[in-house]
């Protein structure tokens, strides 16, 4: 240390101590300690050591000496001299004050003259200093003031509270109020000491929503500094240590308060950030008070300058947008999940996502289906939020970022949704349904809003709402409906509302969808009563004409929306056969009318038909898409071809013997026709000899045909695979109509020859004989099994409609109808809307159900069961 000179004051460490610092032309300046010469002030307490309560208390006086000095000195610069050094190495000296003008001040002699010190007992000084320093004393000591004063000591000892027990009581009580506070010491650039003024709280702080590089220790115990931390440290200290701020508690963590100091209104967390020398930290952000915008933009400065931290920054977020692009208003048309979404500008569909939101994720084995958003925690009331607030409405995009493909993955277009105002990721959030997306510290690629995200985040932890509560999850139960059995199960309770509520969840084509009805609490196949749309396209097969358009056409009116379903029927694959309304509009009648969809042979059966074929002749009229070469001679003589025997008036008897292999309902079943008998015997024998090779290798795949071993008698047949689940797939064997899900392993590659074969099984109904009631319907089942299965008849084919072939049976002599005995024990009932072909055959149907009501024999036991169907 030099024996005289100029120095800054970096520190006050009490009334008779300060620390020095120089100047150096680079690196850290040094710094030295010096105490007052032949001066003694009251001795200021210690923190007490960690796990201990409670210290030494100050020396009476001891707190306004250290104060004196600190005001007068602290972070100017002072003239010095030393006086004397003793055997330790402390130096003693003077610090002055405006040395050489007219209002030079010793620091010692103003602490005596203040009555805040006493000349060291013993002390032998020399000189016109320590003259003045004992006319000081002398004249405190005979004024009574200060340590002179005996009944005033008590009143100046502090009461320190060196550990606040309730921090977060603590924090809430100064919420965002300036709490006066001098800064006691500086570990690092962002974690400090200080006192809480006037109560004396000792307090460790770290800088809310700012973290500068630290120091750290080594495997040999030594202090190894980061890249940065003593100039971080240097920054701060020589511009808050021992400083007078206010300070701002925003929230706390472990042992540490989250808090912003406050200097004649400068902030230095924003000057940390923009020289560089402090990063954002995303997690304690959100507790900042008043925002973070200031700090955003502190800290993207220092990036673009590539200061200190930033030096080898690069910015992930250019947009290589038109102004045009980056900001527009655009329609949602789907909701994908809470992440991403389907919206429509100027005619053309775009996917895009919310910028920085991470929906919650939910595990699942390995190999299983993704859960449905019902089956998820809040994932219901997820869909439910974005849907009615998104749906069909006109929102403000903003592109916050583009994240490039990566790993087979697209690119993604993230941007900041609003509507009215309200940012939907922020609302999402708000709620508990989503949760801020945590970014890479150097990742400058996010949402515009991302701190508002972060707040929201801390909202919903704080209030416990959503993935974020304490209580028990809600759990909707929704049944997928799959088949005929779960269908009429539901469909008899629904079967007397005049109409069902629904959400259109997926469309399938332009006249089927799967919807969900919340009420019911199931998701069903709805079909669309009395029209047909073009088909779209499988594996290889190209569409339709106009099929996708009619796709298109039903997504832009329903998906997603509510809707109201008119039941009419369960059709033999457990699809729901409804007239379908939106916003009270018959979607059927939509499309008939845009010439996306004709009208059906079965629309006879149901309700509305003068107004859907209205519809479908305005179409024509319009010569519209499907009916754009409409030609009405030409349709009725394709019409009175395809009726065929549908129109006639006689019945064709062309019987062929068949066997019954396998019972699908009340009035279908699977039979096998005789006539190429000899060429499935060869088949079979080809499948036996093969014995499954190649089993092993064999990937099973959806649609796909295979020989499959029967789990019943391990014999191999020829199979069609319908769904594949994990390691196990579900098959339909086409010789015999029956389906099972079995290992995959128990499936191999059909041997060379056996694959020209047709399928031998084929689906036919009873003609003229309508399914039985759902509450009979396994009964009647089981009867049916008992009289047809795995016997021989003659069947004739009686007509074909869009149901498929309808054949009457009778015993291989010809004399016994099956369908009338099944009607005569009660299990069958007359099909009200055969056509008139059948005309004298469902005479004696009808005959037969007579006297099976008469004598209530099966289903007719508690009387008509068709009086329902009035």
């Amino acid at each position: 240390m030099p024996k005289r000179g100029e120095a800054v004051v970096k520190a006050v460490l009490s009334g008779d101590t300060v620390v020095l610092r120089g100047h150096a032309a680079s690196g850290p300046p040094p710094t030295f300690t010096l105490s007052l010469a032949q001066l003694e002030c009251p001795r200021l307490a210690k923190r007490p050591p960690q796990g201990q309560d409670q210290g030494q208390q100050d020396e009476p006086y001891a707190w306004e000496a250290r104060e004196l000095v600190r005001k007068k000195v602290i972070g100017k610069r002072v003239s010095f001299f030393v006086e004397y050094t003793v055997p330790s190495g402390r130096e003693f000296g003077h610090i002055i004050l405006n040395r050489d003008t007219a209002n030079e001040e010793y620091i010692a002699v103003s602490l005596l003259d203040a009555g805040l010190a006493r000349i060291r007992e013993g002390s032998r000084g020399t000189g016109d200093v320590f003259e003045k320093m004992q006319a000081a004393q002398t004249k405190a000591e005979s004024s009574h003031i200060g340590i002179w004063d005996e009944k005033s000591k008590p009143k100046h000892v502090r009461k320190i509270t060196w550990n606040v027990e309730n921090m977060r009581a603590l924090v809430d009580k100064n919420k965002g109020k300036p709490v006066k506070a001098v800064i006691e010491h500086v570990r690092d650039g962002c974690t400090l000491r200080a006192f809480l003024l006037p109560n004396f709280e000792y307090i460790t702080f770290s800088l809310t929503g700012v973290k500068t590089p630290m120091f750290k220790r080594d495997a040999e115990g030594n202090e190894v500094a980061e890249p940065f931390a003593a100039e971080a440290k240097f920054f701060v200290e020589s511009r808050l240590l021992n400083r007078d701020v206010d300070l701002i508690l925003e929230g706390s963590s472990g042992n540490v308060f989250l808090a912003t100091p406050l200097m004649g209104g400068r902030n230095i967390s924003e000057h940390l950030l923009k020289a560089g020398l402090a990063k954002i930290v995303d997690w304690s952000i959100s507790s900042l008070t008043g925002g973070a915008a200031t700090y955003r933009a502190a800290q993207q400065y220092a990036q673009a300058n590539k200061l200190k931290l930033w030096k080898n920054f690069a910015s992930r977020k250019e947009l290589s947008l038109s102004p045009s692009d980056q900001s527009f208003k655009a329609k949602v048309v789907e909701i994908v999940n809470p992440e991403q979404y389907v919206i429509e500008r100027d005619g053309v569909q775009q996917r895009i996502h919310l910028a920085s939101l991470r929906q919650p994720k939910h595990p699942r084995e390995p190999g299983s289906r993704a859960p449905r958003f019902y089956e998820v925690p809040f994932g219901y009331e997820t869909r439910e939020f974005l849907r009615k607030k998104l749906i069909d409405q006109t929102v403000d995009v903003k592109v916050d970022y583009v994240k490039p493909a990566n790993n087979g993955f697209p690119a993604k277009t993230c941007c900041t949704i609003t509507i009215g105002g309200v940012n939907v990721a922020e609302a999402l959030i708000s709620k508990g349904y989503a949760t801020a997306l945590r970014h890479r510290e150097d990742d400058d690629a996010r949402s515009s809003v991302y701190d508002d995200l972060l707040a929201a985040e801390t909202r919903a932890v704080k209030n416990n709402k959503g993935i974020h509560t304490k209580s028990e999850v809600p759990i909707h139960r929704i049944a997928e409906v799959t088949n005929k059995q779960q269908a009429d199960k539901f469909y008899s309770s629904m079967r007397r509302e005049t109409r069902v509520s629904a959400v259109v969840e997926h469309v399938v084509s332009g006249s089927r969808v799967r919807a969900l009805i919340p009420k019911h609490t199931c998701v069903v196949s709805v079909v669309f009563a009395g029209i047909s749309c073009p088909r779209t396209g499988r594996d290889d097969t190209p569409d339709q004409p106009f099929a996708r358009e009619a796709l298109d056409f039903t997504k832009t009116y329903c998906h997603q929306r509510d809707v109201e379903l008119e039941l009419e029927d369960v059709d033999k694959n457990g699809n729901f056969v409804a007239h379908v309304f939106v916003n009270r509009e018959n979607l059927s009648v939509k499309l008939l009318e845009n010439g996306l969809a004709k009208v059906h042979g079965s629309v006879r059966r149901f309700a509305h038909k003068g107004e859907l074929e209205a519809a479908e002749q305005a179409a024509k009229d319009k010569r519209v898409n499907l009916f754009k070469d409409f030609d009405p001679e030409k349709e009725k003589a394709e019409k009175e071809a395809a009726l065929g025997p549908t129109a006639a008036t006689t019945r064709k008897h062309a019987p062929e013997p068949v066997l019954v292999t396998e019972i699908a309902s009340t009035n279908s079943f699977y039979v096998q026709g005789q006539k190429s008998s000899a060429e499935l015997e060869k088949v079979m024998q080809s499948l036996a000899s093969s014995n499954g090779a190649g089993a092993g290798a064999f990937k099973p795949k959806k649609g796909a045909m295979c020989a499959a071993q029967f789990t019943l008698d391990n014999v191999w047949y020829r199979a069609k695979i319908t769904d594949v689940s994990g390691s196990n797939v579900t098959v339909q064997y086409i010789d015999f109509g029956n389906k099972e899900t079995l290992p995959a392993k128990r499936c191999a590659p059909l041997p060379a020859g056996t694959s020209s074969l047709p399928a031998q099984a084929r689906l036919v109904t009873l003609a003229g004989i309508a399914p039985a009631p759902a509450d009979w319907e396994a009964e009647a089942q089981n009867v049916v099994a008992d009289l047809l299965l795995d016997k021989s008849f003659m069947c004739n084919s009686e007509y074909r409609d869009s149901e498929g072939e309808h054949v009457t049976l009778t015993t291989m002599d010809g004399k016994v109808d099956q369908g009338r005995e099944l009607i005569a024990c009660g299990y069958g009932r007359v099909d009200k809307q055969a056509p008139p072909l059948l005309d004298a055959l469902m005479k004696k149907y009808r005959d037969a159900q007579a006297r099976a009501i008469a004598a209530r024999d099966g289903m007719w036991i508690y009387g008509d069961v068709t009086e329902d169907d009035q």
